[in-house]
């Protein structure tokens, strides 16, 4: 798969999780919640592939998420991490600097992975 073809694949389910979220819950905090949550499963999905199949002999991680699965994976988290960020807000809990701070780091460590690897 070509890496235009993951990511627009990515944002199809992003988009899609979040329809059934307004669906079944509404334009609420709790449909926020929602696809908060399911994000961040999808985004652990495309990880647990990556990290299952990355050097796996039968199984070709590039044809299922194209040969930049790392910044797919990195776009999708980013997607989650701004879902949170929002719903974080929005709910009118405490942003806690210390754990942004761990957000950041984690996506920053994410995206230089992301594009260290890309081929070129």
């Amino acid at each position: 798969m070509i890496f235009k073809n993951a990511l627009l694949s990515t944002l199809i389910i992003e988009v899609g999780v979040a329809v059934l979220a307004v669906i079944n819950y509404g334009s609420s905090l709790e449909a926020l919640q929602a696809v908060t949550r399911y994000s961040g499963r999808t985004s652990l999905a495309i990880f647990s592939l990556i990290f299952l199949f990355h050097n796996h002999r039968h199984v070709k991680i590039n044809a299922i998420l194209s040969d930049k699965y790392f910044l797919v994976f990195a776009i999708a988290h980013a997607i989650h991490l701004g879902e949170l960020l929002s719903f974080v807000i929005l709910s009118g809990n405490e942003l806690i600097p210390i754990r942004f701070s761990r957000w950041f780091c984690c996506l920053r460590d994410y995206f230089s992975d992301a594009l260290v690897s890309l081929p070129g």
